[in-house]
């Protein structure tokens, strides 16, 4: 038996937003949501019901959606939602710390005998998903994130809110009864066999499982939910080719107040198989030679991940290996922990005209079942615009001229676009009656495009030119003198880059008052008005002035110090009573000041014995201090005498003396 799964990602830039919201969307029935979103490799569903009735799964619910998310905090990116209310309501930011959105009402799954044996009481409004499906692998798998408002304040309490993951068929033992089944499990649990629910995971409960966001504390704007489990998954071995029951449920208990959810990863419930896809920039399936290239991604389930498996896949299609393409290796290799694998696929340009060649990428797994598992990509590889031939007439001083582009036999419709000295644009392959310069051409075909140049030429032309004579010093006023050496010219047009400029031959000018750094000079040359040729230089002014910020005289706008500075003169104040009793008032006698940068504080006592001695470069920090205290004893009542040395921001040198009463 031979079972083909091609399956094809199309991979498009975005910037992720720290700030987005988990988008919720209701476009598509349960049905479609479990086979276009849920399911993954290796697994084929049947049988889909909501709330135990086929015809609710092929009409849109409120409370089961599917979500997409740009937000990096949150750790899944897509996938399908089951709320107890409406699944809207699971959206961020997390403006709510209570937040029940049940209108219109969801179901009521009361007498689903599951849920009532999780929640250990009365279960209320929710949403239940079934369907029967058949495994291609000997293992199951797929990730969840379960969450609530419920979360912090009613974990735990009577309002234990339930989420269960049951699974019935072969090899599958457990607690829970379904006729035509033996006993199922559930396996939405934490380890230990603990089901997930409000009081089993929470802050107060297996928190290394579980996830607080009040205030969008961990998940910024994504979700609405108070908390939620870490990523989880559910995984259980079965038996490949048979068939198997599974049932997704949640609920409300004791309430229909604050919202439960949870996140069911987009292709995460799936079997061990090894999958192909081709991923473009381009969105699609066709990569250029000389323009794009696709990226050929292997990917094995989540589940299978702990050895390593190499796998030799084959390469068929039109296109030819080291020549089409560059060459690639035969066999991958998934180490240990790894889940995908990329090998990149480079068209080589060859500037022949070949049409569409393909490239199949095909891999070939023997499953535990012992059949043939083929999965595999599709790659084209086109040609691309090659120019042909490019060329230009002359134009006078009258817009005469004219540029002509061809391409090679082209095999899909071309566009081509122009582009003018002067910025203008014109679509087309021929631009007729235009003035001299270079202009640009860009030939795009099927999203790839090739571009050229070609100039217009003019008979004897202007040529602008010019040199210029720098002051000693850009200091300013700083006056510059320019040296005209246009050829072909009658007049011209200068632009100094300050907002003025001049129409003379030579000119002069001096720059004052403007912000320090470069100045773009511009000189157009004319030779008539239709005729004029412009180059540019750049000179470079300066604002002179004191640049150091601890100077009085500082200017915020200069960029080079002229030596005007004028620095503050240091201070010392002193206070001359010192009190170091036990009321925590004034415990310590220090010096204070201005404009300083070192100090050094000596305390004497009547008989001019030091009692205390400290000098200091961090004054903020580390100011010297003495506390009163001589040997670890408070120091007898009397004079005291200070003397002090302090250093200004210039090395300015203030010594000075004192005394101080002191009393306890």
């Amino acid at each position: 038996m031979i079972k083909f799964i091609t399956s094809f990602v199309f991979v498009s830039l975005s910037l992720m937003a720290f700030s987005q919201s988990v988008v919720v969307s209701n476009t598509q029935t349960p049905t479609q949501l479990v086979n276009n979103v849920l399911l993954g490799m290796g697994v084929t569903a049947s049988n889909i019901t909501i709330n135990g009735n086929p015809v609710n799964a092929n009409a849109v619910q409120g409370n089961v959606a599917s979500f997409t998310n740009t937000n990096p905090t949150f750790p899944i990116s897509s996938g399908l939602l089951l709320t107890t209310g409406n699944a809207i309501a699971a959206q961020g930011p997390n403006n709510s710390t209570s937040l029940s959105n049940n209108l219109p009402a969801t179901a009521n799954v009361a007498s689903d005998p599951h849920l009532n044996i999780l929640a250990a009481g009365t279960v209320t409004n929710g949403v239940v998903l079934e369907f029967d499906f058949i495994p291609t692998g000997d293992t199951l798998n797929f990730r969840y994130i379960f969450g609530s408002e419920e979360y912090p304040e009613f974990s735990p309490s009577t309002f234990n809110d339930a989420f269960g993951l049951f699974l019935w068929g072969p090899g599958i033992t457990g607690p829970y009864a379904l006729a035509g089944y033996a006993n199922g499990a559930n396996i939405a649990t934490i380890p230990g066999g603990i089901p997930v629910t409000i009081n089993n995971v929470g802050d107060a409960s297996n928190t290394q499982y579980y996830v607080f966001n009040d205030n969008g504390s961990t998940y910024g704007n994504a979700i609405q939910y108070d908390g939620t489990t870490v990523l989880l998954t559910a995984a259980a071995s079965v038996q490949c080719n048979q068939t198997y029951h599974i049932k997704l449920a949640i609920s409300n208990v004791s309430d229909m107040n604050y919202d439960s959810g949870v996140f069911l990863e987009a292709n995460s419930f799936s079997s061990n198989v090894v999958d192909v896809a081709v991923a473009t920039v381009s969105g699609d399936t066709t990569i250029v030679e000389g323009c794009n290239f696709a990226d050929i991604v292997f990917t094995r389930p989540e589940g299978n991940m702990l050895d390593t498996l190499s796998i030799i896949y084959t390469i068929g299609g039109t296109a030819t290996e080291g020549v089409d393409y560059a060459n690639l290796m035969d066999t991958i290799i998934f180490l240990p922990g790894v889940d995908t694998v990329i090998v990149n696929l480079t068209p080589i340009q060859d500037n022949i005209i070949e049409g569409y060649e393909s490239v199949i990428i095909s891999v070939n797994i023997i499953n535990p079942c012992g059949d043939t598992i083929v999965s595999s990509g599709t790659i084209y590889v086109w040609d691309g615009p090659i120019i042909d031939s490019l060329w230009s007439t002359n134009a006078n001083c009258l817009p005469t001229g004219s540029v002509h582009v061809t391409v090679v036999a082209p095999s899909v419709p071309a566009t081509y676009l122009w582009t003018s000295p002067n910025a203008l644009t014109f679509s087309g392959p021929d631009w007729q009656n235009i003035n001299p310069g270079w202009y640009y051409i860009t030939v795009t075909q099927a999203q790839c495009s090739i571009s050229d140049s070609v100039e217009v030429l003019l008979t004897a032309p202007p040529l602008a030119n010019f040199s210029f004579v720098a002051p000693l010093s850009n200091c300013q006023p700083a006056e510059f003198s320019f040296v005209n050496n246009s050829l072909n010219a009658t007049s011209y047009n200068w632009t100094f880059g300050d907002g003025n400029g001049s129409t003379g031959n030579n000119p002069s000018h001096t720059y004052s008052n403007q912000t320090f750094g470069t100045y773009t000079v511009q000189l157009i040359a004319f030779v008539d008005p239709l005729c004029a040729s412009d180059t540019t230089l750049t000179i470079n002014l300066d604002v002179c002035a004191c640049i150091d910020p601890a100077a009085l005289n500082f200017n915020a706008l200069a960029n080079v110090d002229d030596g005007s500075c004028i620095y503050p003169f240091p201070e010392v104040f002193a206070p001359n009573v010192f009190t170091p009793n036990s009321d925590a008032e004034n415990p310590t006698y220090f010096l204070s000041g201005k404009n300083l940068v070192s100090l050094e504080l000596t305390i004497l006592n009547r008989w001019g014995a030091v009692v205390f001695s400290k000098s200091s470069s961090d004054l903020i920090n580390n100011n010297p201090a003495w506390d009163g205290k001589i040997n670890g004893d408070l120091a007898t009542d009397g004079i005291y005498f200070y003397i002090y040395k302090a250093t200004g921001i210039t090395n300015q040198v203030v010594e000075g003396h004192g005394f101080m009463d002191f009393y306890t």
